[in-house]
């Protein structure tokens, strides 16, 4: 007898007072299936991933096992802009995404053009709506893929050189005219 097939579409089984559940949905109230959900804290002056979790066919998630406390969720899916909302552990929330952007670009040394590899990077929107972190690959490129409208910050930390250049693009536009 072959074993069952796990539901791609099942949700984990955690106990409701260890986990942050809901529903992610465009602003037309649709589901965003693959949406990623994560519940994060804020220690030593970034954000820290405490517990992940992806968005089924419907749109709903469970996040967890987490440490009741005061936390933070936020909500990203490529070609919307990320929505963070303050939560508790055993909480239900409801996300209800806006169209965004994606926001790419490449880091290259300043003195002699070549790409910088293992950048990283924390981008931030003016309006304090958005915060997202990453690393520049081989060739120097990254990618922040739930990016609202406005004005952003990107800011280049250790492991790259003080010649490092930022070159990118948002919505079609170079970083020069953001």
């Amino acid at each position: 007898e072959k074993p069952k097939e796990a539901d791609p579409n099942a949700l984990p089984d955690v106990p409701a007072l260890d986990s942050v559940r809901g529903i992610v949905r465009d602003s037309k109230g649709q589901p965003i299936p693959g949406a990623t959900v994560s519940i994060e804290r804020w220690r030593r002056s970034v954000w820290e991933v405490l517990s992940t979790a992806k968005a089924n066919k419907e749109g709903e998630f469970v996040a967890g096992p987490v440490a009741r406390a005061q936390l933070s969720a936020v909500a990203r899916a490529d070609g919307f802009a990320s929505q963070r909302k303050a939560v508790r552990t055993g909480a239900r929330l409801e996300f209800s995404l806006k169209t965004g952007g994606v926001f790419a670009g490449k880091v290259v040394d300043a003195l002699t053009g070549e790409p910088v590899k293992d950048c990283y990077l924390s981008g931030w929107s003016q309006r304090g709506d958005w915060w997202e972190t990453g690393r520049t690959d081989e060739k120097g490129l990254f990618r922040f893929g739930s990016v609202p409208p406005g004005r952003l910050w990107i800011q280049v930390r250790p492991g790259c050189t003080d010649t490092a250049l930022f070159l990118g693009q948002h919505a079609g536009r170079a970083a020069s005219e953001l």
